[in-house]
Parts: structure tokens; sequence; C-alpha cells
């Protein structure tokens, strides 16, 4: 399996050098889709990337999934310009190489993310988060404008191996500006009981069986249930 690392781009320069280090050993391609950097952003892609390349900035998902049309590879591995792998994720995504022909078509990582001390973040926002970051592009696409969502047509598989999250706070208020113009815009997509059911069963798994809530205590098995209601609450409203 060859994998092609896609990352969109704006004003990233700060971030970008750490996460590109990061995958630089474990994918074939990297193709960098920006949207109009007034920083060295591109400049450090074009020494870094196989792929630097402008596109205009619709929304989200837009960006994303033209930067998985133009990869040469099929297999995708999605990640922002402020994230890393872990070594274990490393692991993991060398594992899955390995494999000839994989049984899935999507795998799913939990997220870590750091506040501007370095200190996990810890509530039913920040962690863990579901995040579909290595798919195959005939079976997947990016749906919605803003908090994006990738819609997979195959089986997916949870790997409790952490992706790391270290948002550039100073931008903070730029980016929700922008989220907020594009939640305007953002369809609606309906969830059978069906759907609602398996997407718990999924992440009851992931949390209490692979990432091992269970075995911590208290305060991990209160922490697991409120992101259980709090995802089955959303694909209610989503209903409605």
């Amino acid at each position: 399996m060859q994998i092609s690392a896609t990352i969109i781009t704006k004003n990233e320069e700060r971030s970008l050098p750490k996460c590109l280090a990061s995958i630089r050993d474990v994918v074939d391609e990297i193709v960098l889709v920006d949207s109009g950097s007034t920083d060295r952003t591109l400049d450090i892609a074009r020494e870094s990337c196989d792929q630097a390349v402008h596109h205009e900035f619709e929304d989200f998902s837009s960006q994303k999934n033209y930067a998985a049309s133009i990869a040469k590879h099929s297999w995708i591995l999605n990640i922002d310009a402020d994230e890393m792998l872990t070594d274990e994720l490393k692991q993991r995504i060398w594992k899955i190489k390995r494999e000839e022909q994989s049984r899935y078509q999507a795998y799913c990582f939990p997220r870590m993310t750091f506040d501007r001390e370095g200190k996990m973040l810890f509530n039913i926002v920040s962690y863990p988060g579901f995040h579909y970051r290595l798919y195959h592009r005939d079976f997947s696409r990016w749906l919605y404008p803003v908090h994006e969502t990738l819609e997979v047509h195959g089986k997916k598989k949870f790997c409790p191996e952490h992706l790391l999250h270290y948002p550039d706070y100073d931008r903070v208020p730029e980016k929700v500006e922008l989220y907020n113009r594009l939640k305007i815009e953002k369809q609606r997509r309906t969830y059978s009981p069906f759907e609602t059911l398996g997407n718990f069963w999924f992440h009851f798994r992931a949390l209490f069986i692979d990432l091992g809530f269970y075995r911590k205590g208290w305060t991990y098995w209160k922490h697991g249930a409120q992101i259980l209601f709090h995802l089955a609450g959303l694909r209610l409203r989503e209903k409605s």
C-alpha cells in the first residue's frame, strides 16, 4: 500500500514544519493545497512537499476533496498543519501499509489537543475526538463546509494510537469568524435509527475497549458516557 498525505493550509508557517517532519517517513507523497497564504507557508511547502498548489478556498470539504483528487495514490492520510503523528501512530500506519489489501476502507484515530502551556485538554469537545484520517478515496468523500465529516462507504476501523493537535491560539479569532460564516451554509444530514445505534456502538467500543476507559476509574467512565450521549444527541438534533 502506498499513501499520499494531504494538507490544506493558509498562513501555517509556524506549525507546518513540525507536521511535515512527523509524516515524512511514513507516506509516499505529500500534497499541500494552499488557499492564499501571505506568510512563508508555500515556500516551506515547495521545499518539502511533492505537490504544493494554490486552490481558491470554497470550504473545508471542497479543499480536502480537491487535495485527494490530485494525489498520486488512492490511500490518503489527511492531516492538518497543526497536527503531528505520535511514534505509536507511525508504527500503526506502517503496519497497515504492509498489508497487501486492507479489509477496511477508512481508519479512525483519537486526537489529543493541547493548550498554550502544553497541557492536554480533557473535555467532550477536545478528547478523544474521532477522526477519520487514513482512507481510500474511491470509497470516501468529505462533507459539510465546516466541521467537515468523512463519509465512508465501506468498513471502518478505530485505532487507539493518537494524533497530536497543537492549535495556533493567536489565530483562533480569525478561524472562528470563518467557521461562523461557513456554518450558515452547513448542509443537514438525516440519520436513521440504525445509523445512530451503529455510531453509538462504534464509539462505545473505541472509548471503553480500545482506549480502556473502563480501567481508568470513574472520571473516565463519566467522561466516556458524556461523549456517547453528546454524539447521540447531535445526531438526533440533525434529524429534526
